[in-house]
């Protein structure tokens, strides 16, 4: 069972609490003909709590492959040091109401201005008309310009109504960083993933996929995270989603993605884009070890 939430008040809180217990209760229920052919097992649990920071506290961690992707613009930056008024949240959302144009432009020949061919020229905004367009979408949101004890965008407190309002999907990347285990892998690597997702109740074709990558980082002991908008979340993660559920993922590299995607697409139609897992029973009972026994659970 995976049953992410956000806690905003003590009464979300006792109501995930009641959530887990019923839960938990309804697993281990048991009736007359179940005892004859369910596998009585014991389930551990593991709950993680963590506090969402606020999006624009201006720290940024030193992540070694940030840079490589900066320059291929498959994440787009910002220097928060010309904007001190945490303002990376809307300056992300920027790239979207204000996305950069590419254009068919007629080519001159050496005889003459007679147009020979066509180019493709990107008009690529520059950092004060997004930091022009990020003021302009606060004060069109909150109503008010920005000021100095704005502490930045609240994804627990705020998301939620914000994509509702501007018809879009926030997801969230973050990034991770992974213990070398062999001589041959790099000593700093890590990946980037999928973190938290914000999704609207009715889902349709106009909705558009904000992608953003939220890096946290601890400057003299303030716990602070930055907030930069990612071009191609594919080639950045390597992972193709699923386009209806948003949580399914496929290697890109995978010789068998598009029939594997093709397949899931099918079935995330059907169920509306909720997994739905059917449990097995076996007929006779035997040891729970998939990599042995290969044991089908669902």
């Amino acid at each position: 069972m995976r049953a992410p939430t956000t806690i905003r008040t003590h009464l979300d809180l006792e109501d995930y609490k009641r959530f887990i217990r019923n839960h938990i209760i309804q697993m281990q229920e048991k009736t007359i003909m179940d005892t004859k052919e369910k596998i009585v097992g014991i389930f551990s649990i593991m709950i993680q709590v963590f506090r969402l920071p606020h999006a624009g506290a201006g720290g940024c961690r030193t992540i070694p492959s940030l840079k490589k992707h900066i320059m291929r613009r498959e994440i787009r930056y910002i220097d928060p040091e010309r904007n001190n008024q945490n303002l990376c949240f809307f300056l992300a959302y920027s790239f979207i109401t204000m996305p950069d144009i590419k254009a068919d432009v007629a080519a001159e020949s050496l005889d003459g201005p007679v147009g020979t061919g066509s180019a493709i020229v990107a008009k690529r905004y520059k950092e004060h008309s997004r930091i022009a367009e990020a003021k302009r979408l606060f004060q069109r949101i909150y109503g008010k310009k920005i000021d100095d004890n704005y502490q930045g965008f609240n994804f627990s407190t705020e998301a939620d109504q914000f994509i509702q309002n501007e018809n879009l999907n926030i997801n969230v990347f973050a990034y991770e960083e992974t213990t070398a285990t062999s001589t041959t892998a790099p000593a700093n690597s890590g990946s980037y993933y999928l973190w938290k997702q914000y999704r609207r109740n009715e889902q349709n074709e106009l909705n558009k996929d904000f992608n953003v990558l939220l890096i946290t980082d601890t400057i003299n002991e303030l716990y602070t995270a930055h907030v930069f908008y990612i071009n191609d979340a594919e080639a950045l993660t390597g992972l193709k989603y699923c386009r209806i559920c948003g949580v399914q993922a496929y290697k890109t590299r995978d010789s068998n993605l598009q029939s594997k995607l093709k397949r899931h697409i099918q079935k995330c139609q059907k169920n509306g884009g909720k997994i739905i897992k059917k449990v097995y029973l076996e007929k006779f009972p035997r040891p729970y070890v998939p990599h042995i026994l290969n044991n089908i659970s669902y």
